[in-house]
């Protein structure tokens, strides 16, 4: 009997074993699509061409749908999945991150099971806070989400702005002025942080780029 369970425990981990590379293999691939599609999307914002820009946002969206098809599913099914690759952890945050409202709030809570489990960085579970707050028109609280209106790139409106790096800095994020320089490097535009701004006054910007 003891034999046998322990062959029986053996074939359990084999199977376990076999989903989990299966899984892996998949999320690496969500995470190679989910690059590539979106270095060519901010290649096309750098180039000013709005053709060009429009094709890459089309792809952008496309592919985001089918990757949170895949990852979202993997959640709901599994939980947070065991024994996977930095990388493919790293396809879930990011499909969930691109996502809307209503996805990151139900599967914010499986992000944060992940960085229990010191799978999922503090910075990216910062940076989806961010993320829904702006969602909900709520100050961020580390600054990291942006809007592009025209060539100018703005930071959504922040909490307690002076306080800023204080925050920031607690859980390993960079200055903000460091932020804003690798975001000026990184797609060729002009960073505005101002401390002041209101949700209403980006709509506004917003209005004016369309006219």
């Amino acid at each position: 009997m003891k034999r046998f369970f322990t062959i029986f425990c053996a074939i359990l981990y084999t199977i376990a074993s076999a989903d989990a590379r299966n899984l892996d293999r998949v999320l690496c691939k969500v995470y190679n699509i989910d690059q590539s599609v979106r270095k060519e999307f901010i290649t096309a914002q750098r180039s000013g061409d709005i053709t060009r820009l429009i094709s890459a946002a089309k792809r952008l969206e496309k592919c985001d749908e089918r990757n949170q098809k895949i990852v979202f599913n993997i959640l709901d099914k599994h939980g947070w999945p065991n024994n996977l690759s930095e990388q493919a952890l790293k396809a879930i945050w990011l499909v969930v991150q691109h996502s809307d409202l209503k996805n990151i709030e139900k599967y914010l809570p499986y992000l944060k099971e992940g960085s229990k489990k010191g799978e999922i960085s503090q910075i990216d579970i910062a940076t989806m806070e961010d993320r829904l707050k702006v969602y909900k028109s709520v100050a961020q609280i580390y600054g990291s989400q942006t809007i592009m209106i025209g060539d100018t790139i703005y930071l959504y409106p922040v909490y307690e702005p002076d306080r800023l790096d204080i925050r920031r800095a607690q859980i390993g994020m960079s200055l903000i002025s460091e932020y804003i320089t690798t975001l000026e490097k990184l797609y060729n535009k002009t960073v505005i942080f101002d401390k002041n701004i209101t949700f209403e006054e980006i709509t506004n910007l917003q209005k004016q780029q369309r006219k």
